[in-house]
């Protein structure tokens, strides 16, 4: 994998107008997109940067030209986070170098984009009822700015729910009927006609149009300030998304899928999307119309966890699992689960 002599870093930050003088590096993030070739071009390698004179900096290479990895679109990313800035969101800054934001330079073979920006201290570590409000709070503030100025950028998004996704998949769920024993059909179409319920009534706000978002609100890409004010960063999954859809996608995975100060039950999850949502309505009103449908995304979304579906781990107990070992007992269980999430709708108090 790619090695950047740190002795380069002063000459490179000279391109940013970043003259300080380097008290300590360290390594922050070391990822190979592709985990089968250890030699593989396409990675992320940031640092930490410390100075004697100025607080730290973060200097981000990306290796390739994968989608999220292409310059022109971490140039729009960056943009995006820099308009947020300006905006009173609490994101770190961005510096330009030349006309932009990302240099493109070639090493040794690579291909790399650089960026380079403020480290953001205070990393928020778990997520309880005070934050999740927070963060509602910060996102319908980023929706408002991106609205505003009808923000776009061309990146699929990967917590999207109203395409193919990370956290969720009816269609995955839906290829488990070719496998499953034929005494489980009308437990399984059932499941499908409360789904097919629900859908066709988000349908209208599934045409809507998209904007920019940050895309991955999770609580290690957020901080607090010595105020308590809360400010995101890391937009490596910035693209469109219709915002609607992103709210309850997000109050979704900071409910779930966060690290927390008690044990995590559904009843705790409900809570603290919850007071997501609340945060978000208390800066950006959701509608009548939008009041009504948040149940039926929210239980899409739980009902159709690609945890509880899918067989990713030896150790994860799913309905896919179940049904490779015909464990009649767990499939049992666990369509009962997929039909009682989907059929009862969390009771909202906004």
């Amino acid at each position: 994998m790619f090695e950047f002599s740190k002795e380069c870093f002063p000459d490179l930050l000279k391109t940013y107008d970043v003259y300080n003088t380097i008290s300590e590096t360290s390594e922050l993030l070391r990822l190979i997109c592709d985990v089968d070739k250890q030699d593989s071009k396409e990675f992320k390698l940031f640092y930490k940067v410390s100075f004697l004179d100025r607080e730290p900096i973060v200097i981000k290479f990306r290796g390739g030209c994968t989608t999220r990895n292409k310059p022109d679109i971490i140039e729009k990313q960056t943009e995006f986070s820099d308009l947020l800035r300006t905006n009173n969101i609490i994101t770190p800054k961005y510096y330009k170098t030349g006309s932009g934001f990302v240099q493109r330079i070639m090493i040794k073979g690579y291909d790399l984009s650089v960026t380079v920006e403020d480290f953001a201290k205070n990393e928020i570590k778990t997520v309880n009822d005070s934050i999740s409000f927070l963060q509602g709070q910060l996102l319908a503030k980023i929706h408002n700015v991106s609205e505003k100025y009808e923000c776009h950028v061309p990146n699929k998004t990967p917590l999207n729910p109203f395409t193919d996704n990370d956290l969720f998949s009816f269609e995955e769920f839906s290829k488990i009927k070719q496998t499953l024993p034929v005494v489980f059909f009308n437990d399984f179409d059932e499941i499908v006609a409360s789904y097919r319920i629900k859908k066709k009534r988000l349908e209208p706000i599934s045409k809507r149009n998209s904007y920019a978002v940050q895309g991955d609100l999770s609580d290690c890409n957020s901080f607090l300030t010595s105020r308590g004010e809360i400010g995101i960063f890391d937009f490596n999954c910035c693209g469109d998304c219709i915002l609607f859809g992103d709210a309850i996608m997000q109050g979704w995975f900071v409910s779930h899928l966060m690290d927390y100060n008690e044990p995590l039950t559904s009843e705790l999850s409900d809570k603290l999307f919850l007071s997501f949502i609340s945060g978000y309505n208390s800066v950006r009103r959701f509608t009548d119309e939008e009041k009504s449908l948040i149940p039926d995304l929210y239980s899409i979304i739980n009902a159709f966890d690609r945890g509880r579906i899918m067989d990713d781990t030896d150790d994860n107990d799913n309905l896919q699992k179940a049904v490779k070992q015909n464990n009649y007992e767990s499939i049992s269980e666990h369509l009962k689960e997929i039909k009682q999430l989907l059929i009862d709708d969390i009771k909202m108090t906004i």
